[in-house]
């Protein structure tokens, strides 16, 4: 039981930190589209 809850803490830490990193990763890709938008537009 005592594993279960470890993981499951575990679990809950990444979480936050990798919707964070996906919000950083979004945020490159519309910066990267606006730059090839003014490149070809």
């Amino acid at each position: 039981m005592q594993d279960y809850c470890d993981l499951k803490g575990r679990v809950t830490d990444f979480f936050p930190r990798y919707l964070a990193r996906l919000d950083v990763l979004f945020e490159e890709v519309a910066l990267d589209f606006a730059r090839v938008g003014e490149l070809t537009g």
